[in-house]
């Protein structure tokens, strides 16, 4: 990995959660893929390939269930191998109006210039209760 690649994950946060899709797109591979724990009542969780896939499957679903979402990377750490996002989801429940503030660790990895690959490690037992 070079020494960009944190600049290049902490750019895909900031285009996400400015709400600019088109340059957070420009910022994943053509064949990214996302994982997803299995976490109950997630209904994104799994494998997703492909910014399609990884739009319509996650950031659509985040729409549906949260106001306000975003993704806040707090500290990025580069291995050398993949560069670890530990950070804060922030959001309003779409159905109940509750503010949350949830923890999170991403795994990033980027080949070139853009993110190849994404695995979410959340806290689950307090990070992903969705409201019903």
């Amino acid at each position: 990995m070079c020494a960009g690649n944190a600049s290049i994950v902490r750019g895909l946060y900031e285009a996400f959660n400015s709400g600019d899709l088109p340059a957070a797109w420009a910022l994943l591979d053509p064949a990214v893929s996302f994982v997803e724990p299995p976490v109950s009542r997630v209904p994104y969780a799994g494998y997703h390939s492909g910014p399609r896939s990884v739009v319509a499957a996650i950031f659509r679903h985040e729409e549906d269930l949260w106001e306000d979402f975003r993704a806040i990377p707090q500290t990025l750490v580069d291995t050398g191998e993949s560069v670890l996002v530990l950070g804060f989801f922030k959001c309003v429940g779409r159905k109940t109006g509750d503010p949350r503030c949830m923890p999170f660790v991403h795994e990033c990895f980027v080949n070139g210039e853009r993110v190849s690959r994404m695995h979410t490690y959340p806290e689950t037992a307090r990070a992903m209760r969705i409201p019903d």
